[in-house]
């Protein structure tokens, strides 16, 4: 479904959305036809993490071009970091509007230390170019207040 949408759409960077479990007993893989695209933008990206990135398919060239910043300080936002300067040149993600992906929960892991992801992202937002102090900080409000909805209310992204 992603590889007719990145067809479909000329698009060389396209992603799903993604519904969290704990127990894979309880997984199901339902035939699916017809999912809408949505178009994420840099102001979107920006305002709410909306690509999970073990959904992602991206070329190789924008890779190269866009490699993950792998200094220490970015460890567990170096992909978010990376979907950022890709959407900022003008790339266009196309995400399927479809959990296409699940991603198993387990206590201890380093997307589960909200105060952890909190301190990375506002760092990643405060050093981006040309951003304000204060819209560091309204980013990393939007980016908390948008997980806490998707993960721990709707369960997904």
């Amino acid at each position: 479904m992603q590889l007719e949408a990145a067809v479909a759409k000329s698009a060389v960077f396209v992603s799903s959305q993604m519904k969290d479990f704990w127990d894979e007993s309880e997984l199901t893989f339902p035939a699916v036809t017809g999912a809408e695209l949505e178009a994420v933008t840099f102001t979107r990206q920006r305002l709410k993490g909306r690509i999970p990135t073990s959904s992602v398919l991206v070329t190789r060239e924008l890779m190269i071009a866009f490699p993950f910043n792998e200094d220490i300080r970015y460890k567990a936002v170096e992909d978010y970091h990376c979907w950022l300067r890709i959407l900022n040149s003008g790339v266009v993600n196309w995400k399927v509007k479809y959990p296409l992906l699940s991603y198993r929960r387990i206590a201890g892991q380093i997307s589960g230390s909200k105060r952890y992801m909190l301190e990375r992202m506002y760092m990643l937002h405060r050093e981006f170019p040309n951003t304000r102090i204060s819209a560091a900080a309204l980013f990393t409000l939007t980016h908390a207040l948008g997980g806490f909805y998707y993960r721990i209310l709707r369960k997904g992204l």
